[in-house]
């Protein structure tokens, strides 16, 4: 039985009187109970009950009902009207709660890989190589720095570009002016200086080969070059406190590059504005191995 009650205009006479009108296509029963346990007892008895309604005495409705009316609680003429609900309806309703969920995790899902494909394809699907480096497509850094413009910092081995990865980590990437290494020579000599880390030395991110071209990737640097706080005119002047510990970190990032790596590397470009300053001052020493690379006469 469901918990749906309805107040029902229902006496003996008024049932008589509304079933000759034919109102009912079949008359209430009246079987006598001692209470109202008793009538629920006994439409649940039978299959063909599909309501009662308990006043004093009880009333079993097995016909099509009409004529309801919903009265105040403080009505006497009426009563609770208690109906019978099919299971076979609960299950209908189960199996489209069930198909519209089902609906709905497939869209959701279907939602999921269009917006990953969507991602790799802005992001150029980038790739993982040795030492966690990534390989960058020329199309996914010219976006990232819009273009290559605007132009942040000149180097002895190139131009560096400010960009910016899809998750809006900050980048300097460096367009390498000439390169007398192949595709796969140069890929190993990137691989080697990438596994190199220390925490004065530019930390390498990825790298770009594709025909002619040659970027590295790096973290950015935000308080750009020591060279602009040494001798620009609106740079920040640096306390003596400062300048010992960019130069204490100078010295120890060319000590690891010279005395810890498995094959000793000589900078042969350190100068000012070779040496890039983060967010609290600390040096960063760029470009190492990359003489080794493109080759010690170059100028």
């Amino acid at each position: 039985m469901s918990g749906i009650h309805l107040l029902l205009i229902a006496s003996k006479d008024l049932d008589q009187k509304i079933q000759k009108s034919g109102t009912y296509l079949k008359a209430p029963e009246y079987p006598v109970v001692k209470n109202v346990e008793e009538c629920k007892l006994n439409c649940l008895s039978s299959c063909s009950c599909f309501a009662y309604s308990y006043n004093s005495e009880c009333l079993i409705y097995k016909g099509t009902l009409r004529n309801l009316e919903q009265l105040s609680s403080d009505n006497k003429l009426g009563g609770d009207f208690h109906v019978r609900i099919s299971i076979g309806s609960k299950i209908k309703i189960s199996k489209k709660v069930a198909w519209i969920v089902g609906v709905l995790i497939v869209l959701i899902l279907l939602i999921g890989i269009a917006l990953s494909i969507i991602w790799r394809h802005s992001t150029g699907a980038l790739k993982e190589v040795e030492f966690s480096l990534i390989m960058f497509k020329y199309r996914d850094l010219r976006r990232a720095t819009k273009n290559f413009s605007p132009k942040i910092g000149e180097g002895g081995f190139g131009s560096f570009f400010k960009g910016a990865l899809p998750n809006s980590r900050a980048i300097a990437v460096k367009k390498i002016r000439s390169l007398e290494q192949g595709d796969k020579q140069f890929r190993a000599e990137i691989s080697t200086i990438g596994a190199i880390q220390h925490v004065n030395l530019l930390h390498l991110r990825g790298f770009c080969v594709e025909v002619s071209k040659r970027f590295l990737v790096s973290d950015y640097m935000p308080k750009g070059s020591l060279e602009t706080h040494l001798f620009q005119k609106v740079s920040r002047i640096l306390d003596w406190k400062t300048r010992y510990h960019i130069a204490i970190g100078i010295a120890k990032g060319l000590a690891y590059l010279h005395e810890n790596c498995r094959d000793c590397i000589i900078h042969f470009d350190i100068k000012p504005e070779n040496i890039l300053l983060d967010d609290e001052y600390n040096p960063k020493v760029p470009d190492f191995g990359l003489a080794k690379i493109i080759g010690r006469d170059f100028s």
